[in-house]
């Protein structure tokens, strides 16, 4: 089982083989859905640290959400 969290007391727990990688957590249309965030403005972060885009994710691991700084072009 993993943790996935979105902001303060927004988390949801999965089974390992549901999301493997933090670009399938990205990806999850259910949880995008459940803790209500935009793929596309979201970085990663597994167990405090930022995360790899395709990251192999581990049993126990904590993975945070957190919605990217805009920058301008």
């Amino acid at each position: 089982m993993i943790t996935i969290g979105f902001g303060p007391g927004n988390s949801k727990t999965r089974d390992l083989a549901a999301c493997p990688t933090t670009e399938a957590v990205r990806r999850s249309r259910d949880l995008q859905m459940a803790l209500g965030f935009d793929p596309a403005a979201v970085g990663v972060m597994v167990n405090g640290t930022i995360a790899q885009t395709e990251q192999t994710l581990n049993d126990g691991d904590l993975v945070t959400l957190f919605t990217k700084a805009n920058t301008k072009a």
